[in-house]
């Protein structure tokens, strides 16, 4: 194995990226493996090594994963099973209309730039408020601000199709057109749904 890589690739991760590892999990890894990790070890961060979990039972996942999440082929009681959602032959096609995804563009833009000028009287209003009734009206060009930045969000939902090709997670089921996103519905038939904004 060349080590120097390895270092080199540790290195960068943990200049750039240390707060994107939340926890590491190594299942079944191959004996080989642990003598790879001492020497890796001792390269890395201590906080991010400390993220980093071996785990060879369903017990041992169970302290980091809930058992209903774990797949059945792990010994967990999660019988979800991948299944690859064939795209349709013209699912895409909307994508030709450039006129109305250049309209849609173009509100966007406009609608952009309300945002921009909604938060600089928002920014300007809370410099200078001194009492009650100023309070009162940083709230309000707070709430002004919030509904134009939710016309936004919408925009964006309206204008998607026009601008990314359907992907497994729409065929699924799993992003709606509106931006809600159902998380779960697996097999034991839970579903969660909630707009990101």
């Amino acid at each position: 194995m060349e080590y120097q890589p390895v270092k080199f690739i540790i290195k960068c991760f943990e200049a750039n990226y240390p707060e994107s590892l939340g926890q590491l999990l190594i299942h079944n890894a191959p004996w080989i493996f642990s003598g790879i990790w001492r020497l890796i070890h001792g390269w890395m961060d201590p906080v991010v090594a400390s993220k980093v979990h071996f785990t060879r039972s369903v017990n041992d996942l169970d302290k980091y994963i809930s058992r209903d999440q774990i797949p059945r082929e792990l010994a967990g009681d999660e019988d979800w099973q991948y299944e690859y959602i064939q795209p349709e032959d013209k699912e895409n096609e909307i994508m030709q209309d450039t006129a109305k995804r250049d309209s849609l563009m173009y509100e966007r833009m406009m609608i952009g730039l309300r945002m921009f000028a909604a938060t600089a009287a928002w920014i300007s209003a809370t410099d200078y408020s001194k009492g009650e009734e100023d309070k009162g009206k940083v709230e309000e060009l707070k709430a002004r601000r919030n509904g134009i930045i939710e016309e936004f969000r919408r925009n964006y939902w309206k204008l998607d199709p026009y601008i990314r090709a359907r992907a497994l997670i729409d065929r699924a089921g799993v992003l709606k057109g509106d931006g809600t996103v159902v998380v779960g519905g697996g097999s034991n038939g839970d579903v969660e749904s909630g707009q990101r904004k």
